[in-house]
């Protein structure tokens, strides 16, 4: 395990977090963001928003001049969404630990207490020696008077040209229904970035294309995000129990989002009335394997491909 401070392009200091397998980059000055993420000698899986493409004017709530920025990366965020407390301008210097000892890495991220929104964030990403796996998990803390209903939401923003995959479920409920999928009002359901087969469904990230963004939501039952893009596969594993309690945006737990620049595969934990001082938690599990084979939106591909990584 190697665990270092750099310099990472214009973000200032980044932690970077690497065994002989993979290697994670997040951000010390700004964010937090996981700014980095694949195989060692790979391409880098995340969207880096150096030129500042993204950006949210949110003066109104954070005061004159404050601008939220996408930055690129995994980040946390809250839902359900609301503009503008939910773009939240996270550009100050960022807390960490780092527990490194018997080829386990332990590093701890804390931003500053969301000022207006009285909330506290932190992040912790575990990486073992020899893993192509790494754990990040999300902690949201009530810092105000009052009782807040909200959950965890972690955003993966990653490179153009990538497709996203999910499976249908297999589950059989015979007279029941057994997924449900929901739809953003400037997605097309005729869009030809999506594919909605007989057994995955996918969302392909096309840089020549100028048209409206499009937004799925999906109940995935699985819990697995999958990403093909630069040689490489990853997936992201999360909680999906509809058992538990209530998720937002029509109850489902996960999204995929694109426009020209990104791809986005999400992933989201169950709302909370989140009481003083109270914590909740959401935990993903990342890996990235090589996969030289990246599928199009065609089902056999896209069958060829989780063949591949998967066995």
């Amino acid at each position: 395990m190697k665990v270092e401070i750099i310099d990472y392009k214009s973000y200032g200091r980044a932690l970077r977090i690497a065994n002989d397998k993979i290697e994670a980059y997040v951000t010390l000055d700004v964010g937090p963001r996981i700014i980095g993420f694949n195989v060692i000698g790979g391409e880098n899986m995340m969207f880096v928003d150096e030129k500042e493409i993204g950006t949210v004017d949110v003066s109104s709530r954070y005061g004159e001049g404050k601008e939220w920025r996408t930055f690129g990366g995994h980040r946390m965020w809250l839902s359900p969404e609301d503009r503008p407390m939910t773009y939240y301008p996270d550009c100050e210097p960022i807390e960490h630990e780092v527990v490194n000892e018997n080829g386990k890495a332990v590093c701890t991220f804390i931003p500053p207490v969301q000022k207006v929104n009285n909330v506290q964030h932190k992040l912790v990403i575990t990486m073992e020696d020899g893993s192509t796996k790494m754990t990040v998990d999300h902690y949201l803390t009530n810092k105000g008077s009052e009782t807040i209903r909200r959950g965890i939401w972690g955003i993966t923003v990653t490179d153009k040209e990538g497709i996203a995959v999910v499976r249908q479920p297999e589950r059989n409920t015979n007279l029941l229904p057994n997924r449900q999928l929901v739809f953003w009002p400037y997605t097309k359901m005729n869009d030809d970035r999506l594919l909605f087969g007989e057994d995955y469904i996918a969302v392909q990230q096309d840089p020549d294309m100028n048209q409206v963004p499009a937004k799925i939501g999906y109940t995935n039952f699985e819990g697995k995000l999958y990403c093909f893009n630069h040689g490489q596969a990853m997936n992201i594993e999360f909680e999906s129990d509809y058992e538990k309690g209530e998720y937002p945006d029509f109850n489902i737990c996960c999204e995929i989002y694109t426009n020209r620049k990104i791809l986005e595969i999400e992933s989201l934990g169950h709302l909370h009335d989140v009481e003083p001082e109270g914590t909740i938690t959401h935990r993903e599990v990342w890996e990235v394997v090589p996969c030289e084979y990246k599928p199009t939106l065609n089902e056999s591909e896209i069958d060829k491909a989780m063949k591949m990584i998967l066995g």
